[in-house]
C-alpha cells in the first residue's frame, strides 16, 4: 500500500475552499473535507489512477477529477504519493507552481 501525503499547501487550498463553500452552507463544506479525503485515499492502492496533468508534461504528476476539482499529486517514490495541491477545474494551473510544489516535497 501506498502513503498518501497531504503536503502544506494542498491542506490550505483545501482549507480556503471549505471556508468559502461554508459561507452558504457549513454542513456542505464539512462534507466536502471529509470527502477529499476519502477521494484521495483511492490513491493507497492504485496511486497511477489518475492521469497525467497537460500543463506540466511530467508523468510522474498526475490528477483525479473531484466533482468540479482536480486532486493534483506527485508520485514520489514507489511507496509514496504527495497530493500537491486541489484546485477547481477551470482555474488555469501554472507549471512553476506545480514544479516548485514538487521540489519543496522531495
Amino acid at each position: 500500500m501506498v502513503e498518501v501525503i497531504w503536503s502544506v499547501q494542498a491542506r490550505t487550498d483545501l482549507d480556503a475552499i471549505v471556508d468559502h463553500i461554508a459561507l452558504d452552507s457549513p454542513s456542505r463544506a464539512e462534507k466536502f473535507h471529509w470527502d477529499a479525503f476519502a477521494a484521495s485515499g483511492i490513491l493507497e492502492k492504485h496511486p497511477k489512477s489518475g492521469h497525467p496533468v497537460p500543463e506540466v508534461m511530467d508523468n510522474s504528476v498526475r490528477e483525479i477529477p473531484f466533482g468540479n476539482y482536480r486532486v493534483i499529486y506527485w508520485l514520489r517514490s514507489e511507496r509514496a504519493v504527495v497530493i500537491l495541491t486541489i484546485r477547481h477545474g477551470k482555474r488555469k494551473l501554472p507549471k512553476r507552481l506545480v514544479t516548485g510544489r514538487k521540489r519543496t516535497n522531495s
